[in-house]
């Protein structure tokens, strides 16, 4: 149990785009940490896709221009990247619209059993029969949803969903069957056509409809980004330029619509409140790792500031070697300056499947610290001020996520 009389300073709310990550894994091998519940209107479901207004818009767009909306995305139910609820949700509000559907099958085998993709294919397209759809092309994620800018890789994913000289086969059950017949893994199978996919044409509309960012980002930026330089795409442009949309953010230099807004969000804490209450706040959110880093450590050490947030959301897509360790090397750094002048550290993952992120917490003044697995994001500010020794204002929603707590007091 914390001494009421040492509190840490300052915090520091280290944010980052990964659920699963190295950075992650080790943190929470040592620290306290748990799963957060988004709170209501960031979570996903099949009943907040029917009302996203994203999502209405770009339907409708796509209807007005007679064009095709194409869906990308796992299809498996293993629930680490995409859902494959969200898939079918999106189907059913398709088919309500009487828009027409095209889907790129991403198929799995790493998050779900092997030998499962043929299984999940047929549900899809029975689905699609029914429906107004059909599967334009099938891909293993070792191609769709490369992240070490392998774009030879991507490239595949994108000729064949440009129907660019890539290989065709029958149907998509046909082609999963064949081109895993001699124990190639579904993650492995090469992108190919399904049957008469004619291609992307200039009316169609696109959405990727996996949660996390980790796997969409390369070949989102090769179907929408202005600026993209891993090869050389048809006609010089995106194929989706202006008419494509992300589940959640991916990387901002996009500039796409995105349905959810990132979540856990920190700018959405009450750090209005804290500020009132005398707390010097310093946001470090532009930059790559290491620049981050630095300017965090230098305003923890200096000592002005009793709330930091660093926010690692947004890396450098272009050049993804030694990102990795980078991150690892820039938040290590950021906990050690934290902890070398008495403060603590809270580290933020992104979405943890549909509807949650892990959280660590590390504060060297309380080394026996619980925290609670029932919590919503809204808890985090009721938190800070119980870690920071703060009545908690009336307009500040939430419990403290710190077990043994029940302070009280407010304004």
């Amino acid at each position: 149990m914390q001494p009421m009389n040492t509190r840490p300073r300052p915090i520091v709310l280290v944010a980052l785009d990964a659920p699963r990550s190295s950075v992650l894994t080790s943190l929470q091998e040592r620290y306290p940490s748990c799963k957060v519940r988004l709170d209501d209107r960031d979570a996903i479901s099949a009943e907040s896709l029917a009302s996203n207004r994203v999502l209405r818009g770009l339907i409708r767009k796509t209807k007005d221009r007679g064009g095709r909306l194409h869906l990308i995305g796992l299809v498996s139910d293993g629930g680490v990247h995409g859902s494959l609820a969200h898939l079918l949700a999106l189907i059913d509000i398709a088919k309500s619209a009487r828009l027409r559907l095209v889907v790129h099958a991403i198929l799995d085998g790493v998050d779900v059993s092997v030998q499962s993709a043929a299984r999940f294919v047929a549900e899809l397209e029975g689905k699609l029969h029914a429906s107004v759809g059909r599967v334009g092309t099938v891909s293993g994620r070792a191609f769709a949803m490369d992240c070490e800018a392998r774009w030879d890789r991507i490239e595949k994913v994108y000729k064949a969903m440009l129907a660019d000289g890539v290989e065709r086969s029958d149907s998509a059950l046909r082609g999963i069957q064949s081109a895993c017949a001699f124990g190639n893994p579904e993650a492995f199978v090469k992108p190919f056509i399904a049957f008469d996919y004619p291609g992307v044409s200039l009316v169609d509309s696109a959405l990727h409809y996996h949660f996390t960012a980790d796997g969409a980002r390369e070949l989102s930026a090769a179907l929408a980004g202005a600026d993209f330089t891993g090869f050389a795409r048809k006609a010089g442009r995106a194929p989706f330029a202006g008419r494509f949309a992300c589940m959640t953010p991916y990387d901002n230099t996009l500039s796409v619509q995105t349905l959810f807004p990132r979540a856990p969000d920190p700018a959405s804490l009450p750090l209005e409140a804290l500020t009132l209450a005398g707390y010097n706040q310093l946001h470090c959110t532009q930059g790559n790792a290491t620049a981050i880093a630095k300017a965090v450590s230098e305003a923890v050490s200096g000592g002005a500031y009793q709330l930091v947030l660093a926010d690692f959301a947004n890396p450098d897509n272009t050049a993804r070697t030694g990102t990795a360790s980078a991150l690892q090397g820039a938040v290590a750094q950021v906990i050690e300056a934290a902890r070398s002048v008495g403060g603590a550290v809270i580290v933020l993952g992104g979405r943890d499947g549909a509807s949650s992120f892990p959280l660590v917490l590390i504060n060297d003044l309380d080394p026996g610290a619980r925290l609670r697995d029932d919590g919503q994001f809204c808890d985090l500010g009721a938190t800070l001020f119980e870690l920071l020794q703060l009545p908690q204002p009336t307009d500040v929603e939430g419990a403290s996520l710190l077990l043994g707590r029940n302070r009280t007091a407010t304004f």
